[in-house]
C-alpha cells in the first residue's frame, strides 16, 4: 500500500479536488496538452541542431546527460 505519486504532483492536484469534476476534468486535459506540446516543442528544438542532425546521418546520435 502507500500513497504512489510525488508529493509535488499530489499538492499540484489539490487545487482539482475544490472544482467540480468536469471542470477539473478539461482544465487537467489542457495543462497535461499544454506539458506535452512544450516538451515536444523543446526536443524539436534540441533534435534539429546541426550538430544532432549531423550525428543523426551518421548514426552517432549523442547520450543524454545523466
Amino acid at each position: 500500500g502507500g500513497y504512489s505519486y510525488p508529493l509535488p504532483f499530489a499538492v499540484a492536484m489539490v487545487p482539482f479536488g475544490a472544482m467540480p469534476f468536469d471542470v477539473a476534468v478539461v482544465a487537467f486535459n489542457l495543462i497535461s496538452v499544454a506539458a506535452f506540446a512544450a516538451t515536444v516543442a523543446v526536443w524539436l528544438e534540441w533534435a534539429h541542431r546541426p550538430a544532432v542532425m549531423g550525428a543523426a546521418a551518421t548514426g552517432r546520435l549523442p547520450t543524454f546527460p545523466s
